[in-house]
């Protein structure tokens, strides 16, 4: 294994996207970054929440035909 986490490296890997702003154009950085800003969120609280709402999005949607939903609608701590 070299000595290399692997763990590691992928927490490594998600800092870099996170600093970068997922290597988006600068122009949609800069309206990210100012909708951060007026909700007063740092990134991870503004992931956070994008993923939420993508979620919801995709509980509320019908299941495809033939296929029920799995899952729990609530993550447990």
């Amino acid at each position: 294994m070299l000595g290399v986490s692997y763990n590691a490296e992928a927490v490594r890997e998600v800092l870099v996207q996170l600093r970068t702003c997922f290597h988006l154009p600068q122009y949609v950085v800069d309206v990210l970054d100012a909708e951060m800003k007026a909700k007063k969120v740092n990134i991870l609280g503004y992931v956070q929440e994008l993923l939420l709402r993508r979620y919801e999005a995709i509980r509320d949607r019908p299941a495809p035909k033939g296929q029920e939903r799995t899952g729990r609608r609530h993550r447990s701590r």
